[in-house]
């Protein structure tokens, strides 16, 4: 067999078996390629937080910052 044959040959496959893993893979992200939605959004998730207590009985004031923060930022995008 022409080994210039067997290249095209080679080739060819090589090109529609990357035309379907794209296609694949469009479809499977038909969801945000097309209607432009998010795939996963975390804003609905409910964060269960438990107290911390430090070695002196208090709350640690970076976890409330943070708790504080996170309540903010979820507030204000459900308003959005």
């Amino acid at each position: 067999m022409n080994p210039f044959l067997s290249i095209g040959i080679a080739l060819v496959i090589f090109f529609i078996l990357a035309v379907l893993f794209l296609a694949l893979t469009a479809w499977s992200a038909k969801k945000t390629l097309l209607k432009g939605e998010t795939a996963w959004s975390a804003k609905l998730l409910k964060i269960k937080r438990k107290s911390h207590k430090s070695n002196s009985g208090e709350e640690s004031s970076l976890l409330k910052s943070i708790s504080n923060q996170t309540d903010d930022f979820l507030n204000s995008q459900k308003k959005d």
